[in-house]
């Protein structure tokens, strides 16, 4: 009664909170590449009418419908459990992290139910894309899937942090513009990672870092701050609040400085070869508590675990021998980022639709 449509496509990210991350890309090449050609079907927990693309909500009628009959199921964050695969869909996960940074799990304690998850989902998947070589073997011990069935091309979102074009810089203007910042001024972001306990507030000295940045690259600064949602924030001075803005790209793309603690956004911002710092005044729980699969000795970002170390690095900011660093820790890693992730994606997608 209800059989498969070749050229339907469900969309999943972050679990349907927003349009986002490697799945968004992934539509818009589609849309831009093949126009007509698919039907790109988002699932989210708030369904709106206002959007670019057909959307269902998340649990609902609409929805096991979309999901029962689409060729292709594109998530990066797993795939929903309890309904069943039927026979001829191809279910590709994207993941929506690169490099390979802190651990995931079932190489952190886990709940026996979530583990059962991870393995319906390992066998369920029939593509999985890898931002570089070390990234592979980790996540397919890590998430119980078959080698064979990564996709060495980089992760799609990454694409746009290769270009170059008139119409990325037309693109940045509009974005900082959107924000509230004005033309000229440069933009730093600070953007750590989430933790499991958000209940104490991030500190932050903001008019010392500013002033750290003005004396070593020049120019007016302007800070941006993109936290966990839940996390408290306290940064003793103006900022902007990007939480809510729905695509890191995008504020990678404006970013002339990032300042991270362990999250995977360096992998991305390291593509640019912009300055990024890492920042982590907590690494000692940090690693207790979750750990790495690439040392932080090994990472080529400046590293402070205070704030004296912080303004250091950045006063002593060398490019030339930071890209190098950058370079070397591509290559120790295997990376497969090019900037052709969306195109090799959707490659596989026609070669699969008939």
């Amino acid at each position: 009664m209800f059989p498969i449509k070749n050229n339907r496509i469900l969309f999943f990210s972050n679990y349907g909170e927003t349009i986002s991350c490697n799945p968004k890309y992934i539509c818009e090449y589609l849309e831009m590449e093949y126009s007509g050609k698919y039907e790109c079907v988002w699932v989210l927990k708030n369904h709106s009418k206002n959007n670019q693309w057909k959307t269902v909500k998340r649990h609902s009628i609409e929805y096991i419908y979309y999901a029962l009959t689409s060729k292709f199921h594109i998530s990066n964050m797993g795939f929903t459990g309890y309904l069943p695969k039927r026979k001829g869909q191809i279910y590709i996960e994207t993941w929506h992290g690169g490099g390979a940074y802190k651990k995931i799990p079932l190489d952190i304690e886990v709940s026996q139910s979530y583990r059962k998850n991870i393995l319906i989902n390992a066998k369920e998947t029939d593509y999985f894309i890898s931002s570089c070589k070390r990234f592979t073997e980790i996540m397919s011990s890590a998430r119980c899937v078959n080698k064979s069935k990564f996709i060495a091309c980089g992760m799609p979102r990454n694409d746009v942090l290769f270009s170059v074009s008139q119409n990325v810089s037309d693109k940045c203007s509009k974005i900082k513009d959107s924000i509230g910042i004005p033309a000229g001024v440069r933009v730093v972001m600070y953007a750590p990672t989430h933790r499991d306990d958000q209940r104490e507030p991030v500190m932050f000295p903001r008019l010392e870092l500013l002033e750290s940045l003005k004396k070593r690259f020049g120019g007016e600064w302007q800070l941006i701050v993109r936290v966990h949602r839940l996390a408290k924030v306290d940064f003793g001075g103006e900022y902007i609040d990007v939480t809510d803005y729905k695509d890191m790209q995008e504020l990678l793309l404006i970013s002339d400085v990032l300042i991270t603690d362990y999250s995977s956004c360096m992998w991305d911002f390291s593509l640019m070869k912009k300055p990024c710092f890492i920042y982590a005044l907590d690494s000692e729980k940090y690693v207790k508590e979750r750990d790495f699969y690439t040392p932080m000795s090994e990472w080529p970002f400046p590293l402070a675990y205070t704030n004296d170390q912080l303004w250091k690095n950045i006063s002593e900011f060398d490019q030339t021998e930071y890209e190098k660093a950058v370079e070397k820790h591509h290559a120790a890693l295997g990376s497969y980022e090019t900037g052709h992730a969306c195109e090799i994606v959707s490659e596989l997608i026609l070669k699969e639709s008939y």
